[in-house]
């Protein structure tokens, strides 16, 4: 998870207006960060995303984040080129969308 201290600062220096804001593309792997008091169901192209409490990665971090990720393989057949990302709270009500262009 070195690629996380590459992309990202320290947390307390983020304040993303959206979910899908602080979202990135290294090789395979799509992942983001977000705030929220309790983990949401991100999914990508309809699988479902891992979604972590972001202070398991810096310990120091007080605020409510959470990173999720995808690790996505090339598909040169279908030729895709988005990620299609959703986000839904607990109740399964959609409270983001947006696309990734790889």
């Amino acid at each position: 998870m070195s690629v996380v201290s590459t992309f990202y600062p320290p947390a307390e220096n983020s304040s993303s207006p959206s979910i899908f804001s602080e979202t990135n593309v290294h090789s395979s792997l799509a992942f983001g960060i977000y705030r929220s008091e309790e983990p949401l169901r991100i999914y990508v192209n309809g699988q479902p995303a891992p979604s972590i409490p972001y202070r398991q990665l810096r310990p120091y971090v007080s605020e409510d984040l959470y990173m999720w990720y995808y690790e996505h393989q090339p598909d040169p057949v279908m030729n895709k080129d988005k990620l299609h990302l959703i986000a839904r709270d607990a109740n399964d009500s959609v409270i983001a969308q947006d696309q990734l262009d790889l």
